[in-house]
């Protein structure tokens, strides 16, 4: 059974949020919202299927915090390391947007 899910983009004076700034989101919990961080990244090993496992991994991800309760899902690449590379928020919101629709 697939959840179906509504995508309210967040309107924000910039398109890069400082640390205060994204903890203020991420700290959404009223009881009626609750916000998940997703990572996106995928692993940087020059196989050609990595980017294609990143994006299925997130869409994964979305649909658990979803069937989980969570209604306030955030993209973030700050967890990025030597071994992975982000790919862009396009994607990984229109993977994700597709997945949970």
């Amino acid at each position: 059974m697939r959840t179906r899910c509504i995508v309210i983009p967040v309107a924000l004076k910039h398109p890069v949020l400082n640390s205060k700034e994204l903890e203020k989101i991420r700290s959404i919990d009223t009881g009626i919202f609750q916000a998940k961080t997703l990572q996106t990244y995928f692993r940087a090993d020059g196989h050609p299927d990595s980017l294609k496992n990143g994006l299925d991994r997130l869409c994964r991800y979305a649909e658990d915090a979803v069937h989980d309760g969570f209604e306030v899902l955030i993209l973030c690449d700050r967890a990025l390391d030597s071994e992975h590379a982000n790919y862009s928020f396009v994607a990984g919101n229109s993977c994700c947007a597709s997945s949970l629709n």
